[in-house]
């Protein structure tokens, strides 16, 4: 029988409190937290019986079937109510009642039902022998599968009887050994039940190896929270708080996958927050307000600044420089100057040419630079490039590429198409020292095609005039002009221009 929620001087008190009128039934029964239906039945049940109905019973009450039926006849006569039956018969509930109610109207015998406590208690069980239970489930069987009688007489529980009569009817008498502690091999089964364990055992270890995943990138992951304390571990404590209240996994486990033990996790959930840790979020809230403010302009220093002179304070610099890391907040009114690696060139020549820009042939003196070209895709900045040789004798444009990257390929490119132009050409070949111009691979051309290089000098732009004012009278008559917004558009505007030019 199930312990009563109330006892039974509790239960008494609310009878009397609402027969002594002191309230109604839906008064008494918020007041004390209870249904306003029990609490009828309660009063009910002390109008039949007296103070005895509210007797705790050791056990289940005996009912007769002779007594069964006399209470569903006096429902059936119209005697009362199911309620009222129920409390004039002290029967411990009304479902017991409709219970009967249902069996005499389905034509399904009442029985006598007087239990017997110890056989359904788990005090009673026993250990048993092989021999023993078979002779325990051939009495079953012989006396109509009586579990209850069963139990009873062989001083065993009813949950006992239940379970070896079912395996005994399911495998015979194998199913009465008892195999509690024994597992079979990998061995000892069939070939399917061999597969079904490996694929269980696949299936926890990848299941493992996505926990442990998501873990590690819970701990690193760069939306994690902010430390504003000095306490070794935070990070890591805060993950194993989050994937155990998420995902329900074990504490031990997720501390043993980074090394900490479980009492240091526990002794940081019940920790008290320190002074330092709490003054430190108050600070983070201010750094996160005047950056706004103040447009994040503001590095460390000017941050010390306002929030001591505005707030009183006397934080310093090195508290607020590390709090602002944390927080990934910085001053972005400079831009960081861009890390330029110098380049040693393999091999540079003199500068022969020597601003002699005369020549009293074609293809005696050639020059060459390459220049950028800026066109808009949206507000987006796109660039070209351009890659030309002049004839110094006549000012010319020998030949020239355009393209998208600034690379040794457009050099070369540039200097090949001018050799299929000029096969026989021998000029001295001047430019800037550029990395394209050189490197051995373009050295290594020249000296094929029997032509003297002459380099200008570091910083001295005016050596290689001519080609710069080429560029010069390009960009002022016919790209500064216009603007444009697609790469074959511009493209086409310099084809043009220069055809025009060697006219």
């Amino acid at each position: 029988m199930a312990k009563r929620k109330h006892s039974a001087d509790w239960m008494l008190a609310r009878v009397r409190e609402y027969l002594s009128g002191k309230g109604s039934y839906r008064q008494i029964a918020r007041a004390n937290g209870i249904s306003e239906r029990g609490l009828r039945d309660w009063v009910r049940k002390y109008e039949e019986q007296g103070e005895a109905s509210f007797t705790e019973r050791a056990g289940n009450a005996s009912y007769s079937k002779e007594f069964k039926a006399s209470c569903v006849l006096a429902v059936l006569r119209g005697e009362g109510s199911v309620d009222d039956i129920v409390a004039k018969y002290n029967i411990s509930s009304r479902s017991v009642l409709w219970h009967w109610m249902k069996q005499y109207n389905d034509h399904i015998e009442l029985k006598d039902y007087d239990p017997k406590r110890e056989v359904y208690m788990a005090g009673a069980r026993k250990k048993t022998s092989l021999s023993e239970r078979k002779e325990i489930v051939e009495y079953c069987l012989s006396h109509g599968k009586n579990y209850k009688d069963t139990a009873a007489h062989y001083d065993v529980s009813y949950s006992q009887v239940y379970d070896w009569v079912r395996k005994y009817i399911a495998d015979g008498e194998t199913g009465l050994i008892d195999r509690r502690g024994h597992h079979k091999t990998d061995e000892e089964v069939n070939e399917m039940e061999r597969l079904r364990r490996e694929n269980r055992r696949l299936k926890r270890q990848l299941e493992e190896q996505e926990r442990l995943v998501y873990f590690l990138k819970k701990i690193e992951s760069p939306g994690r929270e902010v430390k504003l304390g000095r306490l070794r571990h935070a990070i890591t404590y805060e993950a194993i708080q989050q994937c155990h209240a998420e995902k329900g996994w074990g504490i031990c486990w997720l501390c043993g996958q980074v090394g900490i033990t479980r009492a240091s996790y526990y002794q940081w959930l019940k920790r008290d927050v320190p002074k330092a840790e709490k003054e430190n979020e108050i600070i983070a809230q201010l750094i996160q307000e005047y950056d706004e403010r103040f447009h994040h302009i503001l590095g460390y220093r000017r941050m010390t600044d306002w929030i001591n002179r505005l707030n009183h304070t006397h934080y310093s610099r090195n508290r607020i420089h590390r709090l602002m890391k944390e927080l990934n907040i910085h001053s972005v009114i400079r831009c960081k100057k861009a890390k330029y690696r110098r380049a040693t060139p393999e091999a540079t020549s003199e500068n022969i040419l020597h601003r002699g820009f005369q020549a009293e042939r074609p293809n005696q003196k050639w020059a060459t630079d390459m220049t950028e070209f800026k066109w808009y895709e949206g507000s987006v900045v796109k660039k070209l490039y351009l890659s030309a040789i002049l004839d110094l004798y006549d000012q010319s444009i020998v030949a020239y590429i355009i393209s998208g990257r600034n690379d040794n390929k457009l050099v070369f490119d540039t200097f090949e198409q001018a050799i299929r132009k000029n096969p026989e050409a021998h000029p001295l070949f001047h430019s800037d020292r550029g990395v394209q111009y050189t490197s051995k691979a373009f050295q290594f051309k020249l000296s094929n095609q029997g032509m003297e290089q002459s380099m200008s000098r570091v910083g001295y732009c005016i050596d290689n005039c001519p080609v710069e004012g080429f560029w010069g009278i390009v960009k002022t008559e016919r790209y500064s002009l216009n603007k444009f917004s697609s790469c074959d558009e511009l493209r086409s505007a310099i084809d043009q221009y220069i055809h025009f030019y060697n006219m």
